[in-house]
């Protein structure tokens, strides 16, 4: 209560009016613990509460506070710009767009007869405002009563020391207050329980007179009787100064802080010094249209704060007091919030109720640190670095061109650290430089402005700490990484500081020393580099000693820290300690760890000491240790300088002088460069690593076996390898996965030409691998690789004609064949001259003997000449025993079986395709496998046995791998595409359905590079509907590849109702096909469901995914649809009484007893149960209900009946089957009641007394 003319009257213990001249305060209090929305019932009847209240009494101005316990629910049917509802009641107060939105809302969701309807439908956004919105306030997630209390013993207090007496007397006044009001809340009469202003005054003077006594409390009021905390506001507010130029604009920061504070939610902007934080605000509200007062607490004393908030908060009440206060530089120490934390929170508390936006910027503070003041309802904004992405945004609006724009973003972020003023330094000199082209070189070079800002931090930093301090500073200003508390404890030891080193960082932390996150610590980008600047080099590399020891003092170490550990011992310029460290890395047990510390910590070792004659290192061994390292992170990172790092580790191999050691470190380097990967690393090393591993001898040579079954993890035994096989040969492996190109051939030759006839000979065995053959074998990896792009063949037939001579001069045989083959390719399918191509072939047979190589090449120059029968006699002859080099080539057996098509020799087509797909396995080449599959299921359809064609079909849809379903492979969608149609072929072949073309072309579903000519998205839907027809066609036949449960397991799960429909067909007709026991009746509805649902969504399109909860719902299957069950019955053959309860059971519980199909299936089990002689005169009672007389003829047919019975009997039950609406769908199990009712005329075929109209057809296929 403020005024004497105010009358607080009680409606209860908690609700209370306020009256006075001309206006009423009604406030409802609520202690609940649901959350509360505009959206519940009970926040619309506190409105109509309100509402009802002010109509009543228009000429009252009547205000009403719904005060609860309860948290703000967002409402799930509206949308308030991001906010719930009644956060946006607070901001609309000021913002006439949410009001309009909340007004739509509110008119939505009220009676039609409401009063507060009718005024909101009618009013526009201002009236909305000013009569109910700033009338009706919600005081949301109050404390509870504990809370309530102190807040009124502060209250009093404050009221005493208005009054000149002791605060120290509010908890005596509380217990007089508490008892009055007790006192008045229990009387009758509701005009008596009421309290004033005089009441309140009786009782405190009542209360204090006693203690009364002038003293020290009220100096103070004696000394300024004026107001303070106003005093101190017109002293520090004045408007928001001017944006600095130049100005650093960072987008998204601003439109962070923009959004909060039209969200009118309190701010806390940090951050250390020089990050911009006082900028950001500026700016922003340089953007926005709302009022704002901007007060300056750089110097204020934390009793003036006090004060100062105070103030503020009895001023939220005005509604001409600005909507956005700023209050800049406020300190966050632990000690300035105990002064002035209580009124802080008070004035957050009145600003959020008020609807206004109250921003802070700390002074120097981090944002991990600011967590720890445990701020409540306020939103921080922390003004981190500029990362990569950010500066190439501010790169482009200060000028830069776009295609250098990502340079030169990285290049400012690695040299600044990403620290705004120093971003912004380099953006202005860029700009006055005119945007250069970016080079290496302006990471080392000077920037004048940077330094500058450098030089006035270290002056700042000399003038403020002392020289040890300093001192580690500097020393963690060098660590390349963040640090964690025990490493920079450590290193404030290691320099010196080692008494209470925790509470030294602690004292630095949040000026010269950021906490990033937790115990991660660094120093601020101003500090970073200024060691060089005041240290000599031997001072500095004793710094890198400091810190390589604090790093390794930390266990276990980060990947970051392990890179950072080689940076500082490389810098330390200790070659012990280096060597150590590289060794240490190099055997790191986790390989997820190991790779993580190459590829992304040691990413500047690459480009140490690579020119002619640098060395890495003065010790030799310590070279070798950390060359080999920085090979393995070079060719991980695949950098243009592995050639150099090669020529200067053979360097430094050759300067290792200790006679023991050198063979040893040559194993090393010549394994590693020999079996690298990276294609980066030339030819010419990697086979004098061949030659060189051959000259090993004892301890060595052991090392470098063990070495390499680690490096292959024992592949030497696996069948592909021999398991002779040595480390050269590896090493020779490795080198056909990469040579290519005709310079690829020279170097080959140059090194066969001068190695020696023991490195020749280990050459010559590996190209006899298989694996090798796969490889390309050296000469055929070569030239095929450019056979799309080459235009003028020559260069190529020369180079391949050196490989000859070379081949004749040394003895190679193989080499010369694969020279032989290679050459004959080119003429006869790129040069079309196959009389040449032919003639080279029989001259290499003369030089280098016979061969499956040579032989299979003339079967491919017979194949492209269309002499089909000699292709499939050196076939025949290639598939024999007893032939040198016969290696398996998929795609030879494909031109093998493509051959025997074209002279429809269909069943060898068959094997050949279906040998070949063996022989690949599931995890080799999978597509040309699976398209192998594809030709000969193909072939085997056009031999006119369409069922082992599904069954093949099937068995490579089964086999399909995940990558089939990918969208990055043009190929499977091709060679899908092609099964799809070999699929309606035979569906056509069997009679289901028209093919759309009967031209399949054969062999094209395995060609080694096959695409669809109209590719698009979506191979997924496609891969599931390819396996779905195919198992549908498979099922609907009688067969089921070893395989197909999981795959139809699989596919059920699809939401596609394109999918889903084919599943539950083949699911249905698998029923049949298993005797329609259980789980025919699930099969049966799930069928018509996909089918209902089908056409209930044909417009939708076909990548359709039906919902999960309209997927669930049940559904009736119609009479029309009965005959499916007269199938079933017939499939279930002697099983069909326990069939038949089973059916009801089943349908009992998806559809109940009561649905016509549990009424058909019972009246089926009704005539099936009668005994033989009752089911025949069921059968002839043509009065008697359909489906008990199909019943008793399914009993009748299993009683042996003669055949004019049994042709009766069959005739009756065949005609639900050929009804409208289960003949479309007749495939589904034409298959299966066929057998079984063909089963029923063996005993007459095989009897002779009845005779067929067709024996000679008839009876061998029913008796067999």
């Amino acid at each position: 209560m403020e005024h004497a003319n105010q009358v607080i009257y009680l409606e209860g213990a908690e609700d209370f009016d306020i009256h006075k001249n001309g206006s009423v305060l009604t406030v409802q209090v609520r202690r609940t613990s649901s959350p509360i929305s505009l959206g519940v019932e009970k926040a619309r009847t506190a409105l109509e509460h309100f509402w009802s209240l002010a109509s009543r009494s228009p000429a009252t101005i009547v205000e009403y506070h719904y005060l609860t316990t309860s948290t703000i629910a967002l409402e799930q049917d509206a949308d308030f710009d991001g906010l719930a509802g009644i956060d946006a009641w607070t901001t609309a107060q000021t913002n006439e767009q949410l009001a309009a939105k909340l007004t739509t809302y509110l008119v939505s969701k009220l009676p039609t007869d409401s009063q507060l309807r009718a005024f909101l439908a009618q009013a526009d956004a201002h009236n909305v405002q000013q009569y109910l919105i700033r009338r009706f306030r919600w005081l949301t997630h109050r404390p509870d009563i504990d809370a309530v209390k102190q807040s009124v013993t502060d209250r009093i207090g404050e009221l005493l020391r208005n009054q000149r007496r002791s605060a120290g007397m509010a908890t005596a006044v509380c217990k007089w207050l508490e008892s009055y009001f007790w006192e008045v809340v229990i009387r009758n009469e509701a005009e008596q329980r009421r309290l004033t202003l005089g009441d309140l005054h009786r009782l405190v003077d009542a209360a204090t007179n006693p203690l009364l006594a002038l003293g020290t409390a009220q100096l103070p009021h004696v000394l300024d009787a004026n107001n303070p905390g106003r005093n101190l506001l017109n002293l520090l507010a004045r408007s928001v100064p001017p944006v600095p130029s130049p100005l650093l604009m960072r987008r998204a920061l601003c439109d962070q802080l923009t959004s909060l504070i039209n969200q009118r939610k309190s701010v806390l902007v940090t951050g250390t010094v020089g990050k911009g934080k006082t900028t950001l605000v500026q700016v922003v509200l340089g953007t926005l249209a709302a009022s704002s007062q901007w007060v300056d607490l750089a110097e204020a004393e934390p009793v003036w704060e006090k004060l100062l908030f105070r103030e503020l908060a009895a001023q939220m009440d005005d509604s001409n007091f600005p909507t956005v206060i700023i209050l800049d530089d406020l300190n966050l120490s632990p000690g300035q919030q105990k002064a002035y934390g209580a009124a802080l929170a008070d004035l957050l508390r009145r600003a959020e109720a008020t609807g206004r936006s109250i921003v802070l910027t700390a002074q120097g503070e981090s944002s991990a640190s600011v967590a720890q003041q445990r701020f409540t309802g306020v939103e921080i904004v922390d003004v981190l670095e500029i990362s990569i992405e950010e500066a190439k945004a501010l790169c482009i609006d200060h000028g830069c061109p776009d295609d250098v724009a990502d340079l030169w973003s990285v290049l400012i972020t690695a040299k600044t650290g990403g620290h705004p003023k120093l971003v912004q330094i380099m953006l202005d000199e860029l700009v006055h430089r005119n945007w250069p082209l970016p080079q290496l070189s302006e990471m080392s070079s000077a920037s004048q402005g940077i330094v500058s800002a450098r030089q006035a931090t270290r002056q700042l930093l000399s003038d403020t700490v002392s020289t040890s301090d300093a001192e580690l500073l500097y020393h963690a200003s060098t660590c390349l990484v963040l640090m964690h508390r025990s490493i920079l404890i450590r290193l404030a030891e290691l320099v010196g500081n080692n008494k209470n080193a925790g509470d030294v960082i602690d004292r630095f932390t949040g000026k010269w020393i950021e906490c990033i996150e937790g115990e991660w610590y660094r120093t601020t980008a101003l500090l970073s580099g200024s060691a060089k600047d005041v240290w000599s080099e031997e001072d500095q590399a004793k710094a890198h000693a400091r810190l390589h020891t604090a790093i390794q003092h930390k266990s276990p170490l980060s990947p970051a820290e392990a890179g950072a550990l080689l940076y500082h011992a490389y810098f330390s310029k200790d070659d012990w300690r280096l060597a150590h460290t590289a060794l240490k890395l190099q055997t790191i047990d986790s390989k997820e760890a190991r790779q993580e510390v190459e590829q992304r910590y040691l990413l500047w070792l690459p480009y140490l000491a690579i020119g002619s004659g640098q060395q890495i290192a003065n010790n030799p061994y310590a070279a070798v240790i950390l060359r080999g390292l920085q090979f393995k992170v070079a060719t991980t990172l695949d950098a243009d300088v592995v050639p150099s790092i090669c020529d200067r580790w053979v360097e430094e191999t050759n300067a290792v002088d200790v006679e023991a050691l050198q063979p040893i470190v040559r194993a090393h380097m010549w394994l590693a460069v020999g079996l690298s990967e990276c294609e980066k690393v030339p030819h010419s090393h990697r086979l004098q690593a061949a030659t060189g591993l051959l000259t090993l001898q004892d301890e060595p040579k052991h090392i470098a076996e063990a070495m390499l079954a680690t490096i292959f993890d024992k592949a030497t035994g696996e069948p592909e390898f021999p398991t002779t096989a040595t480390p050269t040969q590896f090493v020779l492996l490795n080198v056909a996965r990469s040579v290519e190109g005709i310079a690829g051939i020279d170097t080959l030759l140059s090194w066969l030409n001068t190695t020696n006839d023991a490195s020749r000979g280990q050459f010559e065995d590996v190209l006899g691998w298989p694996i090798t053959q796969t490889l390309g074998a050296f000469v055929q990896a070569t030239w095929s690789r450019h056979c799309e792009s080459t235009k003028d063949w020559s260069p190529w037939i020369v180079a391949l004609d050196r490989v000859d001579a070379c081949a004749k001069r040394w003895g190679l045989h193989r080499l010369g064949r694969e020279a032989a083959k290679a050459k004959a390719i080119i003429l006869a399918e790129y040069l079309s001259d196959a009389t040449t191509a032919l003639t080279c072939l029989q001259q290499a047979e003369a030089d280098f003997g016979p061969s499956g190589i040579l032989l299979e090449q003339w079967a491919n120059l017979c194949y492209h000449q269309h002499q089909d029968e000699k292709v499939l006699q050196i076939w025949l002859q290639l598939s024999q025993d007893g032939l040198a080099d016969v290696f398996f080539d998929p795609f030879a057996a494909r031109r093998a079986g493509i051959s025997a098509g074209r002279l429809a020799r269909w069943n060898d087509a068959q094997e050949i395709f279906y040998a070949a797909a063996s022989r690949l396995g599931p995890d080799s080449m999978s597509r040309v496998r699976f398209g192998l599959m594809v030709d000969a299921a193909l072939a085997t359809s056009h031999t006119g046995n369409q069922v082992n064609a599904a069954s093949l079909l099937a068995e490579a849809v089964v086999a399909l791998p995940i990558e089939a379903a990918g969208e990055d492979d043009p190929q499977w969608e091709a060679v899908q595409r092609i099964a799809v149609e070999v699929c309606r072929l035979i569906e056509h072949r069997v009679g289901y359905a028209q093919a759309r073309s009967q031209t399949v072309e054969l062999g094209r579903a395995s060609a080694p590079n096959v695409f669809a000519l109209d590719a698009n998205a979506g191979q997924q839907l496609r891969t599931e509907l390819t396996q779905a027809q195919a198992l549908r066609l498979a099922a609907t036949l009688g067969i089921w590849p070893i395989g197909a449960d999981t795959c139809l397991a699989s596919l059920e799960e699809s939401r596609h109702l394109l999918v889903q429909l084919p599943v539950s067909e083949t699911r249905l007709s698998l029923a049949y096909a298993r005797g329609a026991g259980e789980g025919f009746i699930p099969s049966l509805l799930q069928f018509y469901k996909s089918l209902h649902f089908m056409m209930i969504h044909r417009s939708e399109g076909p990548g359709y995914e039906i919902d999960a909860t309209e997927w669930s719902r049940p559904v009736t299957l119609p009479d029309a649809w009965f005959g499916y069950l007269i199938a079933g019955v017939l499939c279930s053959g002697h099983a069909l009484l326990s069939h038949l309860a089973l059916w009801l059971t089943e349908a009992n519980s998806h559809v109940g007893n009561e649905d016509p199909l549990s009424q058909a299936i019972s009246r089926l089990l009704d005539g099936a149960a009668r005994s033989s002689d009752g089911a025949q005169r069921t059968v002839r009672d043509a009065a008697e209900d359909g489906l008990v007389r199909l019943g008793a003829s399914a009993t009748w047919m299993l009683d042996r009946p003669n055949a004019a019975q049994l042709f009766e009997l069959q005739q009756l039950a065949a005609y639900p089957l050929v009804s409208d609406f289960v003949r479309v769908r007749q495939e589904l199990f034409n298959h299966h009641v066929a057998k079984t009712l063909a089963h029923a005329w063996q005993n007459h075929a095989a009897s002779g007394q009845f005779q067929f109209v067709s024996p000679r057809t008839t009876v061998p296929a029913l008796t067999h």
